[in-house]
């Protein structure tokens, strides 16, 4: 697609005010009242009830203005605004829907103020000659205290990232503790400890069952004590002369 900056456009003259927003007018609808209906409903909390009845006419006297009908229900909590056959503008029920979700989180006194501050900023610019409209706008500016940051926490420990050196590949994995005994060559040796004192636990254990066995085996050829056997023949020898 050719392209269409350089070439000149005859409609487009310096006495063309390209920062001026045209007002809708009624007579800009050319096609009449809306079709069909449009709403928006939102929700709202307990506490901000009383707020919102008193600031409620206010907000249906602005609204009647462009058309739009708007309903406070206390019992479901809610705020409806719906487009009415007076509403000849298309963008006024978005500026509608806007004006409920977030018209119930100020105050009266700072929506009054805010309110009365762009009408007076705005019939200030249309009053204004052609001659300063090119002047600047700061005075019609809100005016935000500068913050001063000297007082900023600094950390106790501030770490110097110009000495080290850029480089695109990551840093080298430390060692764990068995590539290090691998590369000393302690890991094998290790291992072949471990197993040789175990095997000697395993054969010390063994060992020691077998003298036990062994010791009971014995027991029973140990040969009787001689006096014992000279009192039995005694007895035996008694024995018969009584009979």
């Amino acid at each position: 697609m050719p392209s269409t900056y350089n070439v000149e456009k005859p409609w487009d003259t310096d006495d063309i005010d390209k920062w001026k927003i045209e007002e809708f007018k009624p007579e800009h609808n050319v096609a009449g009242h809306f079709v069909e209906e449009s709403n928006f409903s939102v929700l709202f909390p307990k506490y901000r009830e009383a707020y919102l009845r008193e600031s409620w006419p206010m907000i249906t006297r602005a609204l009647e203005k462009r058309g739009i009908a708007c309903e406070l229900n206390l019992v479901d909590g809610s705020m409806k605004v719906a487009t009415t056959r007076k509403t000849y503008d298309p963008a006024a029920i978005l500026s509608a829907r806007d004006l409920i979700r977030y018209g119930y989180i100020w105050n009266t006194s700072t929506y009054s103020g805010l309110l009365t501050f762009v009408l007076q900023t705005s019939g200030k610019i249309r009053s204004c000659p052609e001659s300063n409209r090119k002047e600047s706008w700061d005075r019609f500016l809100p005016n935000y205290k500068a913050r001063s940051l000297s007082s900023r926490r600094t950390p106790y420990k501030v770490t110097d990232k110009t000495k080290k050196n850029y480089t695109p590949f990551p840093p080298a994995q430390e060692q764990s503790k068995v590539d290090k005994q691998l590369e000393a060559g302690e890991y094998h040796i290790g291992r072949e400890a471990q197993k040789r004192i175990a095997q000697e636990g395993r054969m010390e254990k063994q060992k020691a069952k077998q003298e036990e066995k062994k010791r009971e085996r014995e027991r029973d050829f140990v040969p009787p004590e001689e006096g014992g056997e000279k009192k039995k023949k005694k007895r035996k020898v008694r024995a018969e002369d009584g009979e």
